[in-house]
């Protein structure tokens, strides 16, 4: 990290970009929450020939200084027939106290659904949100929400990776390559205002379309806006996680950088990181 000169410092809970904020130095982790609120954080990699996969995914510091769980999630599953991966993200609201329920929901039964054989990315989300909605009649509260960005990578025989997303909410996905950062944003427009009423899951009518393109190389990114927001709005951000991500680093490393500290940036964080290229062929599955 060193010769990044937007990193400053270290916070206990991760690196600083810029100025980390009190709440960075401050904040510990106060009551141990119930088993079934999840762990604080959750971390994973893969790693498939051509595809190297890492994520993570961190309760943030509002909700860690609240007492309150992380509302995140996410999934990834790998197809071998048509050699194509899904990774599902989630981001529940966070001003509705079942929306955990919500986004776990959202990426497990995503992820069954596709080792069914299920690929229609509309139909699948369709079929995700009819499940929330039955699950939000039956909670407690019955109030719950959540995100879901549904994005499928498939590796071409010709060369090339077959990207292909569906999503419901602001969850977004970046590209890097060559150091440079590309916002892939589902209708061709950023909105930098962050004001417009956030879609979730579960809805009454929303539109589930398709967006696809053809990549040769880099690493493409989906993840929640606690890393999405600062990563659009700040040089210093792009910078620094274009530089620790340029290739992929330690499982450990990655969760750190995830949970990296900047004032205001308090929400929790999710990545999952495909870096597309590497050398050989997917391996067979095992006997």
């Amino acid at each position: 990290m060193a010769g990044h000169g937007a990193v400053e410092s270290r916070t206990a809970t991760g690196p600083a970009i810029g100025e980390p904020g009190r709440m960075a130095s401050e904040t510990r982790g106060g009551v141990p929450l119930f088993v079934s609120s999840g762990a604080d954080a959750e971390l994973s990699e893969s790693a498939l020939g051509l595809l190297e996969i890492r994520a993570a995914s961190i309760r943030g510091l509002q909700h860690r200084s609240a007492g309150t769980e992380r509302q995140d999630a996410f999934s990834v599953t790998w197809d071998e027939d048509s050699q194509t991966l899904l990774v599902l993200v989630a981001d529940g609201v966070g001003s509705l106290p079942d929306s955990r329920l919500a986004s776990t929901r959202a990426t497990e039964l995503g992820q069954k659904l596709w080792r069914e054989g299920f690929r229609d990315l509309p139909e699948l989300v369709r079929e995700i949100n009819a499940s929330v909605v039955d699950l939000a009649r039956e909670s407690a509260t019955k109030s719950m929400a959540t995100t879901l960005t549904a994005l499928t990578i498939g590796v071409c025989e010709a060369g090339g990776f077959d990207l292909a997303r569906c999503s419901i909410g602001d969850s977004p996905i970046w590209i890097l390559q060559n150091s440079e950062w590309t916002l892939w944003s589902p209708d061709g427009d950023v909105d930098e205002s962050f004001s417009a009423p956030i879609t979730a899951i579960p809805f009454a009518e929303a539109a589930v379309n398709v967006q696809s393109q053809l990549i040769s190389h880099g690493a493409v990114f989906v993840m929640t806006d606690g890393v999405g927001t600062p990563l659009q709005l700040s040089p210093d951000v792009r910078l620094s996680l274009a530089a620790w991500w340029e290739s992929p680093p330690n499982l450990f490393e990655f969760g750190s950088q995830v949970s990296f500290a900047r004032r205001s940036f308090i929400d929790d964080r999710t990545v999952v990181g495909v870096w597309l290229g590497g050398s050989g062929r997917i391996p067979e599955p095992t006997a």
